[in-house]
This record gives C-alpha cells, structure tokens and sequence, in this order.
C-alpha cells in the first residue's frame, strides 16, 4: 500500500509539473478535429482536479486574473455575434488552450531554479525547431546572405498545410532573446554568462537571416530598454550607435533590394489601407460589439470582394473580435503590465532573476511595436476553403513568466 501510494504522489507531481502542456491537445482539436472535443478537454483538465484534491485551488491568484475574466467575456459575446461558428469555435476552445497554459505556469511559480531552467531549454528547443521549419519551407525571402540557410534545410519534409512566414518566426525570436539578453547583463556567474552570450548571437543571427524587418525593429526596441535598465548610461552609446545604423539604412534603402523589402512603404500603406477599409464595418450595433469573433476576413472580403485573412494589427485585430470588451480587457491589462514593469525594474534585486524580468518588459514593449503592424497573437489558416482561426498562446506563455517573475522578486504581495 505505501509502495502505491509513493507511486501515486510521483506521478502526481509529475502530472502537476507538466501541467501547461496537458492542455496541448486541444489546439489539435482546432487543428485537425483530433481528438474529439471532450477527450482534449478532459486530458486538458486532470491537472485541475489533481491540484484541487491536493492544494484545495484550481487556480492560484495572477497578475493579470481580471483582464483575463473580462477577455473571457469579450470572446463569448465575440462568439455569438459571428457568423461562422465553426470560425469561432475554434477561436474560443484555443483561447481555453491558451489561458490553460498561462495558469500552468502560474501554479507552478513555487517551484525551484531547476524547474524554470528546464522550461526556459524547452523554449528555445522549440524555438529552434520553428527556426528550421521556417527555413526547410524555402517560401520566403531568399537574398545572397541568407540563401544558403534554405538550401541548408531544403530536403526537410514540407508542411504546405501550416506554412510559418517570416514574421511569425520574426514575432518568436524578437520575444525570446531579450529575455536572454536580461539574463546575461545580470547574472555574475561567468559561466552561465558566456553559454548566454553565445546563445543570444546565434538567436541573433538566425533572426538578422530571416530578414523580418519588425522583428529586427522590435529586438531593438528591446535590447534598447534592457540596456538602460543595466546601466543608465548606455544612452552614450545608444543615441550614436542607433543613429548610425539609421543613417547608413536610409542611405542604402533605395539602393539595396533586402533592405528596401525587408522595411517595404508599399507594404506598410497596404496595411494602413487594411485599417481604414475596416472602419466602415463597424458601424452601428458592431462599433461597440465588434465584428464578432475571428470574423473579420469574411466580413471584409464578403464586402471588399478580396481574399485578405488578416488585418495586421493585433490591437485593431482585439477590437473587431470582441468591441469594446476586448479593448477593455487589454487596456486594464496594459495598465497592470506597466505597473508590474516598474516595481521590477525598481526591485532591490540584482541577480539573474530580475534580468530575466526586465527581460520579458522589453520584450513585451518590442512586441506591442511588432503588433501595431502585424497580428502575432492569433493565427488564420485557411485550408481547402475554410478558415481556421485560433489564439496562439506565446503572449499567455510570457505572460505567465512575468507573473512568476513578480511573485518571486515580491513574495509579500501574493
């Protein structure tokens, strides 16, 4: 009986350990319709039921519980203004998935140095394997320095039916290396220093040959932030460097074909046209209800007559899904993020911890640059006709580091 019973508490802690990924299965509900609906929401709930039985909690308290709540409103009523069920459907049970997620890591915040390290490897493993997926796809763009890393990868299986362009690996890397970069200008292991230096520029490489201007961008909206937090007087050598680099840009703009796409006016008109044709469809009841939720592509192509299947502008992209609701729940969340961002930076802590939370600010304020011209929070596939529209949940995964981040550097506050 007590050989069970240890039995049981091992598996029970491994169970709770690997919560956030036991909600997985659900995206591949949405994905392929597999498994069944009910089997992906049982799998994805016996984390839940075990942490109550044990800790007498589903969830523990976040940072960011009521804009989430409100979120949850705004994606339901999003919900039954749409159209296209089965469009929404998908939408809401991935945003399940998502916030699944964020509470698995969150409940896990107690746990050791081990633990988060293992996380932060299986990040960048994941990362990596993005990285070669995008590259083995060979359907973006090829210029004479990056050319050879497709051939490189260029035998891989293709995977036509979920193709990754060069702004979402773009969005990925731009997320993942300030954190490093937090890390490293913080830590005073010198070990643990220079395995960090070489990981950031080999991210930093890989992401200067995806030739994904926003990302670039947001890396260095970034970097910029992470680097004045560590000493206030990098600025002497911010303002120079940046200048530099923006000059010797706008000389060669015209006179480089990688540069001239990789930063495109065309294609930001494009966009901003996108943005002005939406505005006619959120007229009456819609203006503040939205368009309903992942229904914009069919509203706007059924009135425009294009193909379009994103609008590229995650903050516009809210407020179609879910009105004024969704605007909400994002507002009261951007006020908690700056509140939270400023108690960090401010902390008495100086070690790796409080790098990896400055980290994640400048990564978040890169991606709030990034989102304003792209939608890197939700995905639209369209596949033989039918669109599948779902909540990618990278924003949620680092929303729940800063969380146990915060917990971490100001125990007293749970």
């Amino acid at each position: 009986m007590n050989k069970f019973f240890s039995f049981w508490d091992f598996i029970s802690k491994i169970i709770l350990y690997l919560q956030p990924v036991f909600a997985i299965p659900l995206y591949f509900t949405v994905l392929v319709n597999n498994p069944p609906f009910w089997v992906s929401l049982i799998i994805s709930l016996i984390p839940l039921a075990l942490r109550y039985q044990q800790q007498k909690v589903i969830f523990k308290r976040t940072l960011f519980d009521f804009p989430i709540l409100i979120f949850i409103i705004g994606s339901i009523v999003g919900f039954f203004i749409a159209g296209n069920k089965d469009t929404a459907s998908g939408a809401l049970i991935s945003l399940l998935a998502s916030i699944l997620i964020y509470y698995g890591i969150t409940s896990n915040s107690k746990l050791g140095k081990k633990y988060w390290i293992s996380f932060g490897a299986v990040i960048i493993l994941i990362s990596l394997v993005f990285v070669i997926w995008f590259f083995s796809q060979g359907h973006s763009k090829q210029f004479f320095f990056n050319q050879w890393v497709f051939e490189l990868f260029k035998s891989l299986p293709k995977i036509s039916d979920f193709p990754l362009g060069l702004h979402g690996i773009g969005a990925l890397l731009s997320a993942v290396i300030p954190i490093i970069l937090g890390a490293l200008l913080y830590t005073g292991n010198k070990t643990h220093r220079v395995w960090l230096a070489v990981l950031a520029l080999l991210l930093i490489f890989l992401l200067f040959l995806s030739v994904s201007g926003g990302g670039w961008i947001a890396l260095a909206i970034g970097t910029i932030f992470i680097l004045l937090c560590w000493r206030k007087r990098s600025i002497y050598f911010i303002i120079p460097v940046s200048s530099l680099v923006m000059g010797i840009a706008l000389f060669y703009y015209t006179h480089q074909d990688w540069l001239y796409q990789s930063f495109s006016i065309e294609t930001l008109l494009g966009r901003i046209n996108l943005w002005v044709k939406t505005i006619p469809l959120l007229k009456d009841v819609h203006s503040f209800w939205g368009i309903g939720l992942g229904n914009w592509s069919e509203k706007f192509n059924s009135f425009y007559h294009t193909a379009e299947i994103e609008l590229h502008n995650n903050f516009f992209q809210i407020y179609t899904d879910m009105g004024i609701v969704g605007v909400l729940a994002i507002s009261i969340a951007i006020v908690i993020f700056a509140v939270t961002a400023y108690k960090i930076v401010n902390s008495s802590e100086s070690g790796t911890l409080k790098g990896i939370g400055i980290g994640l600010i400048g990564s978040f304020l890169g991606g709030a640059f990034f989102n304003t011209l792209d939608v890197t929070l939700t995905g639209t596939i369209v596949e033989k006709g039918s669109v599948i529209y779902l909540s990618i949940p990278f924003l949620w995964i680092w929303a729940g580091f800063l969380s146990v981040v915060y917990f971490k550097l100001f125990p007293h506050e749970k």
